[in-house]
């Protein structure tokens, strides 16, 4: 059953809410679990994408430095302060982290790259990877267009090219 004063529970919790659409539940559940385990850079990272998806940009920003301070190997919390830098025209710690993000990433190839610039909002850097990817076959078309890390690029026509929207 479920462990109320468990962190692993309220990270679960978060993510639940979160894909739900709760986000003021997804919130509480993340805090809760950071409160709990304050070294859970998990719950730091999925804390950040919720306050990011509420436009709470700075308290995003606190909570994915969290994350990767607690984890510095951690590409996709670094990918998206980066973009919330970039967001903010903060271009010298995006560049920083950016570059920082790129060499967390343990299997650096571009399909992971790809990933990251997407994350990041860079969707021309993220395109111009994911063709690549696609063409060295280290990802399947059928697989990008459903890839939730590339959900940014969906409604671009290029990348609808690239991944062959509309073809199964």
């Amino acid at each position: 059953g479920l462990t109320p004063e468990d962190a692993t529970t309220h990270l679960g919790l978060g993510e639940v809410y979160r894909e739900d659409g709760n986000y003021e539940a997804s919130i509480s559940a993340y805090r809760r679990a950071v409160e709990l385990d304050p070294a859970m850079a998990a719950a730091w990272g999925g804390l950040g994408d919720v306050l990011h998806l509420t436009d709470a940009y700075e308290d995003a920003i606190n909570a994915y430095q969290q994350a990767v301070s607690l984890n510095p190997n951690d590409s996709c919390s670094r990918g998206s302060l980066a973009g919330l830098y970039r967001r903010l025209n903060r271009r010298e710690e995006y560049e920083q982290e950016i570059e920082l993000a790129q060499n967390s990433i343990s299997d650096r190839n571009e399909y992971n790259l790809a990933c990251l610039f997407a994350i990041a909002g860079e969707s021309r850097e993220a395109l111009r990877y994911l063709k690549l990817a696609i063409d060295k076959r280290l990802v399947t078309a059928d697989w990008a267009r459903v890839d939730p890390d590339l959900y940014f690029l969906r409604d671009n026509p290029q990348f609808q090219r690239i991944v062959g929207f509309g073809k199964s």
